[in-house]
């Protein structure tokens, strides 16, 4: 919905270049158990802003195990400073609990780093709530592998 949003209300020019990526990916905590193994799936707009600024709505599913019956749904918006195929950046993010009681998290701050190519590109992110930045059992680390759409 955030990124419905924010591609609404933006005015964008024709010479501005977009690329469109259908991501999936893997998160765990601190610990790095995977246990439970949680997955993503989602997309993801780069929009260059300039030669080193791009804007990164995205919006992803998340899965816990195989059995689609748990489910969270993470809008966020991000900003990159992109250095060659390389980029840096922050942002926000939301989850919101699809399935059995609706729940949220509270808004975290999404950080990101990664790597674009012409027809691919990998992210790893950290997650953490605002209000208890880099806490004990308040990280959410993230890999995604995206495909040019």
């Amino acid at each position: 919905m955030l990124v419905i949003i924010l591609l609404s209300g933006m005015t964008l020019q024709a010479q501005q270049e977009m690329n469109l990526y259908v991501n999936v990916g893997v998160v765990t905590d601190e610990d790095f158990g995977f246990d439970p193994f949680f997955w993503t799936g989602g997309a993801n707009l780069d929009i260059h802003l300039n030669q080193k600024l791009m804007l990164s709505p995205e919006c992803n599913v998340i899965f816990q195990g195989f059995k689609f019956d748990t489910m969270w749904l993470e809008p966020g918006v991000l900003l990159n400073l992109k250095l060659g195929s390389l980029f840096v950046g922050g942002g926000i993010a939301k989850w919101f609990k699809l399935t059995d009681n609706a729940l949220s998290s509270e808004l975290l701050l999404k950080l990101n780093g990664g790597f674009s190519g012409k027809k691919y590109r990998l992210v790893a992110y950290i997650e953490t709530p605002f209000d208890n930045i880099f806490g004990k059992y308040a990280i959410i680390f993230g890999a995604q592998l995206g495909f040019v759409f």
